[in-house]
């Protein structure tokens, strides 16, 4: 496979990602956090749901070669999906669950909006299973960026006109809806799929051959989405929505460089490492892990020092208490840029049952630990905090771990702990004597934003590294 595919591939998140980050400044002044929290809610339900509702039949998809064969798993995975969304949408329909959900909240629309969301993510994932199996890798980055920019402008559009949380919802569907026409349109195009009816007798046998992807991929999908999402519906029945509001968007916020991390070393790495081996890839690795840290620690360190006025800036006042948050989320999510293209090592070595363990670890423990301390009476950023530190070892633990399995030197994870510990000292100094605690916001996103910006050339030593 090309290496242009692996690029066309990563592009659309990249782009996704950019448009998502200059959106998010001007939404964050039209909408209060309390509707972020509604939408929030929304879209962790929507995941959870979505996320597991085809079996992860359309995973294999993209590695069935024959024709008749991949056409029967892309119908089963649809089938399964529109399935088990139809039914989980009826349930919250004619359950109490979506009151227990939102707390009572008044949303015009909400159990409709949901229902169709689900559906559209349902069928979308089968859909790019099958575009994945056929090459499509354009169609799929232009349906990311077609969902990114319709979804912003759907709900600037709602939000300038004083609409609530269901214009950031229904924003969400808008997008999703447009992602699934621009891989339909593929799909028509698309000479090789073949119709159901002529297939449907392969469905059965098919279904038993791949098995294990609902053995087992069902499981680490569900975990994964239980570790990024769970907490935000645990934080709904206990704190207040604006509370939830701030972690929902801290955590969005502070994630953001995991999805142009993954996108784009992810499948390079996992494509290099199958052709030519592990022990190849080591230097590779500590350059790339090397880069990501020097490019990020400025970002960490700022986001230490003055985190209240960062968000108060950039978001607006509002949004000034969601710093608090950031401050804790920022350590594991900055692991997690590091951590999270990493499960392809233990992919090419074979043990995707420690990549299934420590999801399972890491989603039961730091939900678990929210959970428990809610349940103490302790506050909700102190719920978060432990979250924020059960994380972070979790994600160095495994680090380690993909060292070790990797035959990697551990002495060269200790010289980038040093690095990153001496970059983060160093830029914190600066702010120290640059810009003081007491110093004008404005003077102080002044000396922030050129330094910040001029850290991330290190990643265009990546983006050359990998090529």
């Amino acid at each position: 496979m090309k290496i242009q595919n692996f690029m066309h591939a990563g592009l659309g998140t990249i782009v996704s990602q950019i448009v998502t980050m200059v959106s998010i400044p001007f939404l964050f002044r039209l909408y209060d956090p309390a509707d972020f929290a509604s939408w929030a809610v929304t879209l962790s339900v929507v995941m959870l749901v979505g996320g597991v509702s085809t079996l992860r039949y359309e995973l294999a998809v993209v590695i069935e070669r024959d024709r008749l064969e991949a056409s029967a798993l892309f119908w089963l995975s649809l089938l399964f999906g529109v399935s088990v969304a139809t039914l989980a949408s009826l349930i919250l329909i004619v359950s109490p669950i979506s009151d227990w959900l939102f707390g009572g909240a008044v949303i015009p629309y909400l159990d409709f909006m949901i229902a169709t969301w689900l559906i559209l993510v349902a069928m979308s994932q089968a859909l790019q299973g099958w575009a994945l199996h056929d090459g499509g890798f354009k169609q799929i980055s232009w349906a990311q960026i077609g969902n990114a920019v319709m979804l912003s402008v759907v709900q600037l559009i709602g939000g300038y006109h004083g609409g609530g949380a269901e214009w950031l919802i229904f924003g969400s569907v808008v997008g999703q809806l447009i992602l699934l026409l621009i891989l339909l349109r593929h799909i028509f195009h698309s000479s090789a799929l073949v119709g159901l009816r002529h297939c449907i007798n392969r469905i059965p046998a098919v279904a038993a051959r791949y098995q294990r992807f609902p053995r087992f991929s069902v499981p680490y999908t569900l975990f994964t989405i239980v570790r990024e999402r769970a907490a935000v519906i645990v934080l709904g029945n206990w704190a207040a929505p604006a509370e939830v509001g701030y972690y929902s968007q801290a955590w969005r916020i502070m994630n953001l460089p995991v999805g142009l991390s993954s996108s784009a070393i992810r499948p390079v790495l996992f494509h290099a490492s199958a052709d030519q081996g592990l022990s190849a890839q080591e230097s590779r690795i500590a350059v790339i892990l090397a880069a990501l840290i020097v490019s990020g620690a400025p970002w960490l360190a700022y986001i230490l020092y003055r985190p209240e006025d960062l968000f108060g800036v950039i978001l607006g006042e509002q949004w000034r208490s969601a710093g608090a948050y950031a401050y804790m989320l920022v350590f594991p999510a900055f692991l997690f840029t590091l951590r999270n293209w990493m499960d392809r090592i233990l992919d090419v070595a074979g043990r995707q049952d420690l990549n299934l363990l420590t999801e399972i670890v890491s989603a039961v423990t730091s939900i678990a630990a929210v959970v428990i301390v809610l349940a103490s009476g302790a506050t909700a950023l102190k719920a978060v905090a432990v979250q924020s530190a059960i994380l972070t070892v979790n994600y160095a633990v495994f680090i380690v771990v993909a060292y070790r399995i990797a035959g990697y030197k551990l002495l060269t994870l200790a010289k980038l702990v040093a690095l990153l510990v001496g970059l983060v000292a160093f830029y914190w100094f600066i702010l120290l004597i640059g810009v003081g605690p007491e110093t004008d916001n404005t003077i102080y996103m002044l000396f922030v934003v050129p330094v910040a910006i001029a850290s991330l050339i290190p990643g265009a030593f990546v983006i050359r590294k990998l090529q």
